[in-house]
């Protein structure tokens, strides 16, 4: 009986054991560094830049999210939003003709209009439409494509900028959606200081980017 006993009591306590290993697993913090944001808390460097002389240039193209990645990344654009535009005295129905394109604000003195549309040239999605009617603003979604398609990053942004209007204007954000589609050039994750990124955004939108790179 008392063997019994004994062997009783070394069972509860095993079963006690396991149950506290559950636990301490289920309610283990893990490995801190899965835990460290991707974004900083406050604005970045770069979107605390005033910009008075702008300009802003219009194109038209097939598909505007890599027309928008590609000119993203270049010095002298400040911000980029995506949109529709209706190609005037068309009849096809009631609305017309709706085409995408891709509005760019820049400073002429860093980069020209015409080096803008070469640069979207290249990506093949550049289209010829005129005239144009009024520009209308494109959802969420399809703004800054690249960078909503990393949900982690692209929420830190959000945050950051939860007015839609405000998260178009983030030259942080239109530069981060431009290295992760492979655009640009990055020679360190140093490169990507002053966008609002921790240690690791910058590293994990490096190797993005190296992947990618084109």
């Amino acid at each position: 009986m008392k063997n019994r006993e004994y062997l009783h009591i070394i069972l509860i306590v095993f079963v006690a054991v396991g149950l506290v290993s559950v636990t301490f697993a289920i309610n283990s913090p893990g490995d801190p560094e899965e835990n460290k944001p991707f974004v900083v808390s406050e604005i970045p460097e770069i979107d605390r830049e005033g910009h008075v002389d702008y300009r802003t240039a219009t194109f038209g193209v097939w598909c505007f999210w890599s027309p928008e990645a590609r000119v993203g990344v270049v010095e002298g654009v400040i911000r980029t939003r995506v949109g529709y535009q209706e190609v005037q005295g068309s009849t096809r129905d009631e609305t017309g003709i709706r085409r995408e394109v891709i509005q760019v604000d820049y400073n002429p003195e860093k980069i020209s209009s015409t080096e803008l549309y070469d640069m979207i040239y290249q990506t093949g999605q550049i289209r010829e439409l005129h005239p144009l009617g009024e520009f209308v603003l494109s959802g969420r979604y399809n703004q800054k494509h690249h960078l909503g398609n990393h949900e982690e990053i692209s929420d830190g942004y959000q945050e950051l900028y939860p007015d839609l209007d405000d998260f178009i204007n983030s030259t942080a954000a239109t530069r981060i959606n431009g290295f992760l589609a492979g655009f640009g050039t990055l020679d360190s994750t140093e490169d990507l200081e002053g966008l609002g990124l921790t240690e690791r955004g910058r590293q994990e939108v490096y190797e993005v980017w190296k992947s990618r790179k084109r």
